[in-house]
């Protein structure tokens, strides 16, 4: 009986230690350009809860193209910039229903240059590896599974992610063993934007000539799950694209879906020359506008939303998280 014990207790005590070690690998093998993300999703939900009036969601072209320190400043709204790298419009809709569980804002800004892509069908990428931040629920099951399908090895590779990444072995550095709770990694002054001022001169088409194409069925599915879902709660949504080097193709398409569920729709390449954006000096790379860029933008997005929706002017609100983060 006793070394029946001794055996179950042997046992377990591998199980345990091979189940750290491994979470532990893990975390030192884990794509660190994801870190940013884990930080910006815990400042989020430190927030007081109902706070934000506005919310800011899409890939890197929203949370670097859109400096809500800016909307606070000039037009006193209050807003986080919920944006996150590489975001197909699947990633967007969980992200948004992640953010709803602390917020409900009078309006959402979807940036749409990934709006017509989704994640599916594939193995582990960084974009939805940093999704294990958010915490478990139904949605994120949904997300997993239009991801991963039935593929068992897709689904170990996320919560193990040492089976996915452990080729990192080559590519270790000194922020692979940073705790993910360092602050100086972001600050709540920015709420969520990330700038640079980095310059690169580009080259920015009319959009009169862009080619253009429709939405696949899934990616509509997707955004019809988003418009019932902030419908429901009574939030307006506003999709939004952002200039840069290329050709926007799904401009028409965003119009004529927008138009036909009730949200707006602000394609700022047709408004460069009013926004003020040079791209000589305005963007940080082709597709992104940088620090500068994302100021003007900011204050063309300010003026349009004081103008279409009744939002509070933060400013008057004294001790306001906005205005703390500047002490």
């Amino acid at each position: 009986m006793k070394k029946t014990i001794l055996r179950i207790c042997s046992v377990l005590i591998t199980l345990a230690l091979t189940f750290t070690g491994s979470s532990a690998l893990g975390y030192i093998l884990r794509p660190t350009n994801t870190d940013g993300t884990y930080l910006r999703v815990r400042e989020y939900h430190n927030l007081p809860e109902n706070l934000l009036e506005v919310v800011v969601y899409g890939s890197s072209h929203a949370f670097k193209g859109v400096n809500v320190r800016t909307l606070y400043e000039n037009y006193g709204i209050g807003a986080y910039d919920y944006g996150f790298n590489w975001q197909k419009i699947n990633t967007t809709r969980l992200f948004i229903e992640d953010s709803l569980k602390s917020q409900n804002p009078k309006v959402v800004v979807i940036e749409s240059f990934m709006a017509h892509l989704l994640r599916a069908n594939t193995n582990i990428t960084g974009e939805i590896f940093y999704t294990r931040y958010l915490g478990d629920s139904p949605g994120r099951r949904r997300y997993l599974k239009q991801c991963f399908g039935l593929n068992p090895e897709r689904w170990l590779s996320y919560y193990l992610p040492i089976c996915a990444f452990h080729e990192n072995w080559e590519n270790l550095e000194k922020n692979s063993f940073r705790s993910l709770l360092d602050p100086k990694v972001v600050e709540r002054y920015y709420m969520g934007f990330k700038g640079t001022d980095h310059i690169k001169a580009v080259t920015l088409g009319d959009p009169a000539t862009f080619q253009q194409k429709e939405f696949d069925k899934n990616a509509l599915a997707e955004l019809d799950a988003i418009v019932d879902l902030c419908h429901e709660r009574n939030i307006e949504i506003v999709f939004m694209t952002i200039p840069y080097e290329g050709e926007y193709m799904y401009a028409d398409a965003m119009e004529k879906y927008a138009q036909e569920h009730g949200c707006a729709y602000i394609n700022l390449f047709e408004h460069v020359e009013e926004i003020g954006l040079n791209p000589e000096t305005d963007f940080s790379d082709k597709g992104h506008v940088n620090t500068e860029g994302a100021t003007k933008v900011a204050d063309y997005l300010g003026a349009y939303l004081k103008q279409h929706y009744e939002l509070t002017d933060m400013r008057t609100i004294e001790n306001n998280p906005w205005e703390m983060a500047m002490s």
